[in-house]
C-alpha cells in the first residue's frame, strides 16, 4: 500500500486528474494507517478532479454537498456532481442520486429514484438493492409492485451489513406476510433471473 499511496499523492500535486480524485476519497475515508482523514485537502482535490470531468471525484463532491458536510448543504449542486458520476457509471454515485430524488425531492421524483437505483443494483451495490426494494414496497409510488420488492430484497440480503439486517428483516416481514404463496414463488424465481443479470453485468466489465 505504500508505495501506491506515495506514487497517488506525488501524482496528485501535479494535478494528475485520476490521481486527484482517488486521493480525495482517501483523504474523504483515510486509507489504512497511511493516509490520515483531511476533508480540506480532499475538498480541494476533488473540485480539482471534478472540474476535469472525474466521475469518482464529481461523486464525492455530489455526496459531500448532499449531507452538508463541512460545507452547507447544497442539493442543486450535489444533482449536478452525482449525475456527472452516475452517467460514468460509478454506482456509489448512482446509488446517491436515486436516494436524492427518493428523499429530497419526494413522491414526484420517484421515477427518477427508480431509475438510478435499477443502474446501482444491477452493479450489485447492496445499498441500492435494498433502497429499490423498500421503493417497490411503498404504495405511493406508481410501479408498485410487492413482488419485485421481494425479489430484490432476496437478492440483496447475502450482502447486507450486519447493522442494515434489523430494518431489512422488517421489510421481509411486511412482505412475506402480505405474499401468497404462488406471488413468493414468483419472487424467488425473479431473484434468480436478477442475479443472472448482475453476473452478466459483472463479467462484462
Amino acid at each position: 500500500y505504500g508505495k501506491s499511496a506515495l506514487w497517488l499523492v506525488k501524482a496528485a500535486t501535479q494535478r494528475h486528474s485520476k490521481a486527484q480524485a482517488r486521493i480525495a476519497n482517501y483523504l474523504y475515508y483515510g486509507y489504512h494507517d497511511l493516509i490520515e482523514h483531511n476533508f480540506e485537502v480532499a475538498l480541494y482535490h476533488a473540485r480539482c478532479a471534478a472540474a476535469q470531468g472525474e466521475g469518482e471525484a464529481a461523486g464525492l463532491l455530489g455526496l459531500i454537498y448532499l449531507k452538508g458536510e463541512d460545507v452547507p448543504k447544497n442539493i442543486e449542486r450535489a444533482e449536478m456532481f452525482l449525475k456527472l458520476a452516475a452517467i460514468q457509471d460509478f454506482a456509489s454515485a448512482q446509488y446517491n442520486l436515486g436516494k436524492l430524488y427518493y428523499i429530497e425531492y419526494g413522491e414526484e421524483r420517484w421515477n427518477d429514484a427508480h431509475k438510478w437505483f435499477v443502474a446501482a443494483s444491477t452493479q450489485n451495490l447492496n445499498a441500492a438493492q435494498s433502497a429499490l426494494a423498500a421503493l417497490y414496497a411503498h404504495p405511493s409510488f406508481e410501479k408498485y409492485d410487492p413482488v419485485k420488492a421481494y425479489a430484490w430484497l432476496l437478492v440483496s440480503l447475502p450482502n447486507t451489513p450486519e447493522e442494515k439486517i434489523k430494518a431489512v428483516s422488517k421489510l421481509w416481514s411486511a412482505l412475506a406476510f402480505g405474499l401468497s404463496e404462488e406471488e413468493i414463488e414468483q419472487g424467488k424465481s425473479l431473484a434468480e433471473h436478477l442475479e443472472q443479470i448482475i453476473l452478466n453485468e459483472a463479467q462484462e466489465d
